[in-house]
């Protein structure tokens, strides 16, 4: 039954925040694109032209926007997830809620794990959408060498320093990655806490 539930409110939720996924994807890369065109024309322009001024304008609000969806993609997310809670127990919807023939720890674990996964997911796209950028919208090649080179050098001594470096790195490692996924479960736990406690008083 909490695989049915899990399916339900994942499908509930992802309409919600699969366009902001999306978004938080695209946008990047049409920022890219946009200072792609200004590095490649904005030489050949006058300076104070029309076009000249568009280009700028148009790579300015970009900007603006990427770092904006960026920021609030994580925001918006955590607040939809924690509304999702909210509305489905405590308010008029609860009473249909607690009315399916499920235990109410059910329920309570198919949001925390619809809640960890798209916090995950709004997690990669974000780091996606921001390597993307660095990669192609910082200099007027079609790869800026400089930051591949530095994203390469550091995944090359992370990797030497967890793998290579012997075994206390790996242990390590795997500490550092229960850590995270246990804070990610504990955080929205506390979350989904505060929220009970605010609606019995």
């Amino acid at each position: 039954m909490l695989g049915k539930l899990f399916k339900y409110e994942n499908k509930a939720v992802s309409k919600l925040l699969t366009p902001m996924a999306l978004a938080v994807i695209i946008l990047p890369v049409l920022g890219a694109l946009i200072l792609k065109i200004q590095f490649v024309f904005g030489d050949k322009l006058e300076n104070g032209s029309i076009i000249s001024s568009i280009l700028s304008l148009a790579s300015g609000i970009m900007i603006f926007f990427i770092v904006i969806a960026t920021i609030s993609a994580c925001f918006i997310s955590l607040f939809i997830l924690m509304q999702r809670y909210y509305k489905n127990l405590f308010s008029d919807e609860g009473y249909l809620t607690f009315t399916l023939p499920v235990k109410p720890s059910s329920i309570i674990l198919s949001k925390l794990f619809t809640a960890a996964l798209w916090s995950v997911i709004i997690a990669i796209c974000t780091i996606i959408g921001v390597i993307t950028f660095a990669f192609f919208g910082t200099s007027a090649s079609f790869v800026n060498h400089e930051v591949v080179n530095g994203f390469c050098e550091a995944f090359k001594q992370i990797f030497e320093f967890y793998f290579i470096g012997g075994g206390v790195q790996i242990v390590f490692l795997i500490e550092l990655l229960i850590n995270i996924i246990v804070s990610l479960f504990t955080n929205i736990l506390l979350m989904y806490l505060a929220i009970t406690i605010g609606c019995q008083i």
